[in-house]
């Protein structure tokens, strides 16, 4: 049996009415599953030629290390994910900075809703950017029929998937901007997300 390990995931984003009405709509016809707040220290870099994303993070109160392999933009990342302990997360980011990939401090509020077929929808908020993450785990062998129940779902809410690798980096680089912080591993930097680890 494949194992299903590969994030296949659309996105697409939302302005603020539209975060509201949709919202709305999701609560009405699907089922919530979580409501969460999350600060996440990501790292983007190469290994031997391959992209990797990986993420120390804390979830409404819950650590862990998450690994993605492949382009931040592609829509069948391999993931993997394992709990830590709260007291390893700071360690865990010293330990990572050493790798000098690019990294980056997120928050992020998000409602996620069970859409059927093992689908998730999540409607994500980092301050004023707002935007939609459809993904359902997937084995290589059933990237084709899920990818077209996802597009399916995303057509029923009026949503355009961000297929182009501009609009995906565009969507990025307005992230970095406005909502998340560059983060190099100096004192300064520790200490603010210290601070902020405290309200996770």
């Amino acid at each position: 049996m494949s194992l299903n390990n590969i994030e296949l995931e659309f996105r697409a984003e939302v302005n603020q009415g539209q975060y509201f009405l949709l919202l709305t709509k999701l609560k009405r016809e699907a089922k919530l599953i979580s409501h969460t707040k999350r600060l996440s220290v990501m790292y983007f870099g190469k290994v031997k030629n391959t992209l990797f994303d990986i993420r120390i993070r804390v979830t409404n109160g819950q650590p862990e290390l998450v690994i993605k392999k492949g382009a931040l933009h592609a829509p069948d990342r391999v993931e993997s994910s394992c709990p830590i302990m709260r007291s390893q997360f700071i360690e865990l980011v010293r330990l990572f900075v050493l790798f000098t990939f690019k990294s980056e401090v997120a928050e992020r509020e998000t409602f996620n809703f069970d859409m059927g077929n093992k689908i998730i929808f999540s409607l994500v908020k980092a301050n004023g950017i707002m935007y939609v993450e459809v993904e359902k785990l997937s084995s290589k062998d059933s990237i084709i029929k899920n990818k077209l129940q996802i597009l399916k779902v995303l057509n029923h809410y009026n949503l355009t998937p961000m297929t182009k690798v501009n609009d995906f980096n565009k969507l990025c680089n307005r992230l970095s901007k406005y909502s998340d912080w560059p983060f190099t591993g100096s004192m300064g930097d520790f200490r603010k997300l210290e601070k902020i680890l405290a309200r996770y």
